[in-house]
């Protein structure tokens, strides 16, 4: 049996990003000259206060910080609109 493999056809391989039609920011700075990303941050940062995730204490001499970043998303509808800007901090715990 000859199959497409054996006669050298092959479909092309897209990337899943390539059918992205909105960017999400790498850098912070990319995400608060947009509006609607600031009101999303704004919105993760007060639900972290609201939910009382960590309390402030003082810092001890011998210990090292835990860093965090921030990681943006859009969230789409099942057509492709934008549902709602997400955004998220993650602590990197892996230093």
């Amino acid at each position: 049996m000859q199959t497409k493999s054996k006669f050298r056809i092959h479909q092309p391989r897209l990337h899943p990003s390539l059918f992205l039609a909105h960017c999400e920011p790498k850098t912070v700075k990319q995400a608060l000259t947009d509006p609607q990303r600031f009101v999303a941050i704004k919105q993760e940062y007060e639900a972290l206060l609201n939910n009382k995730t960590w309390d402030l204490v003082p810092f001890p001499k011998d210990k090292q910080a835990m860093c965090c970043k921030w990681v943006f998303r859009i969230k789409e509808k099942v057509d492709g609109t934008v549902n709602r800007f997400k955004a998220r901090l993650v602590a990197k715990e892996f230093h």
